[in-house]
């Protein structure tokens, strides 16, 4: 596994580097399809962030850990993405044992939008997959939506946490 580490608004030491390796390395013992992580260091005023990102076998997971000391946000995010990993696992076993199960699509009212502005753009790479797979991406993102590309209706589809923690799905028709 490769490992980036890199610093925003702040320094990082050896020290801090080589033990951030460490303990993200120590998470290929649980999932050996993890091909790169990428650890990124920030710090706002007394704040201080840990955010990895890896890639593994095709999905992208991310943790990010907010605390008073880098060395102390680091075996937190370890600790998260360790429990992910497990759950992806396991899920992913599942899956194999029972078979893929079809998903119900949920379909919502249009909510009048608000007066809010749009503060950032970010291009999202699609790519092609079902319902299940779409939840356990979100799911390893810790998103609250995750948007990929349908082959059943050959659509791009929208999967979003809704505020009773139940899952919707919103797919685009023409107007």
């Amino acid at each position: 596994m490769r490992i980036q580490v890199t610093g925003r608004n702040v320094t990082v030491s050896n020290e801090l580097s080589s033990y951030a390796q460490e303990k993200i390395g120590k998470l290929e013992r649980y999932f050996d399809g993890i091909q790169d992580a990428q650890v990124l260091f920030t710090e706002q005023k007394t704040v201080k962030i840990c955010e990895v990102t890896m890639k593994a076998s095709g999905k992208i997971i991310r943790a990010e850990y907010r605390g008073s000391e880098f060395l102390e946000a680091v075996d937190f995010v370890a600790e998260k993405l360790e429990r992910q990993i497990r759950r992806y696992k396991e899920k992913f076993q599942e899956r194999r044992k029972e078979g893929s199960k079809d998903v119900e699509p949920v379909f919502v009212k249009q909510e009048q939008a608000s007066q809010s502005k749009i503060v950032r753009v970010k291009e999202v790479p699609v790519k092609q997959m079902n319902f299940e797979e779409a939840i356990m991406q979100m799911e390893l993102l810790s998103h609250d939506f995750f948007v990929f590309y349908n082959p059943d209706s050959k659509r791009l589809n929208i999967l979003y946490r809704r505020k009773d923690g139940d899952l919707g799905i919103l797919e685009p028709i023409e107007a």
